[in-house]
């Protein structure tokens, strides 16, 4: 969601729509394949993705990431900030929030 140009349909990348506010995203490269149920609000803007993934290295458990405050930064309008959470039978655990302080755009060089 922060370099919003990788989510393009590509080779790598594929969308498919379950209605009018959600949509599968695929993603694979070099044999390796994860896919997101991405929801988006009345603006267009991601709101929620979902995915399996293995907590704690053992159970497969729902993961959600909720991007919010999106800001246009560079002309490109992205959120700066994001929580993760998982989402499981007993309840709906976040556990971390992130907070974009800086980003910068195609930047041909290393850095």
């Amino acid at each position: 969601m922060w370099f919003p140009t990788s989510l393009l349909p590509s080779e790598y990348v594929s969308w498919s729509a379950v209605d009018s506010s959600t949509a599968i995203l695929d993603m694979n490269y070099n044999g390796l394949s994860v896919y997101y149920k991405v929801s988006f609000n009345a603006k267009n803007e991601i709101s929620r993705i979902e995915t399996k993934l293995y907590m704690d290295g053992k159970r497969f458990e729902i993961w959600i990431g909720t991007p919010y405050d999106y800001r246009e930064i560079n002309g490109t309008i992205i959120p700066v900030k994001i929580e993760g959470a998982w989402d499981l039978d007993s309840g709906y655990f976040p556990y971390a929030r992130f907070i974009l302080e800086e980003i910068d755009f195609n930047r041909p060089e290393r850095f």
